[in-house]
């Protein structure tokens, strides 16, 4: 339990971070009924013992994409499956795979995304909730660095 409490809390500083990093760079995409919550943060942002507990590779050149899906009428957090493609300045094409982490009361998928340093990718993501057929679709852009 003690480890969730710190994944959570590591996700809302990565979003904090996310936000301090760019004033004018977007953390949630409005859907109507869905917002969608997102970050970016280097995956050695991430302690050991919790990468270890969510089977997530930490390395200075890996980057990870958090998603999460919350009803707006509720507020509460909504399953989905979330698929992504990144696109760098050259045309590479990389899928992302996001992985499920589920604690109580909320949802996230966490997708990596290897790249050198300051290349710029272009991440398509696709989510589609659960009980619904049309997948929330937007684009986000970023420099991505890696850790010295």
């Amino acid at each position: 339990m003690r480890l969730i409490k710190q994944f959570v809390l590591i996700i809302c500083c990565s979003l904090g971070l996310s936000i301090a990093q760019a004033d004018d760079v977007e953390s949630s995409k409005d859907f109507g009924e869905f917002t969608v919550h997102y970050s970016t943060f280097n995956s050695l942002f991430i302690p050991a013992d919790i990468a270890a507990v969510h089977n997530l590779v930490r390395a200075k050149d890996q980057t990870l994409i958090n998603i999460a899906v919350q009803r707006n009428s509720d507020s509460q957090s909504v399953p989905a499956k979330v698929t992504g493609t990144a696109k760098n300045l050259m045309q590479q094409l990389k899928t992302i795979d996001f992985k499920t982490i589920e604690e109580p009361g909320a949802v996230y998928y966490i997708g990596a995304l290897r790249h050198t340093n300051e290349e710029v990718f272009h991440l398509d993501i696709n989510i589609v909730p659960e009980g619904k057929t049309e997948p929330l679709k937007f684009r986000l852009s970023r420099k991505l660095y890696t850790e010295r």
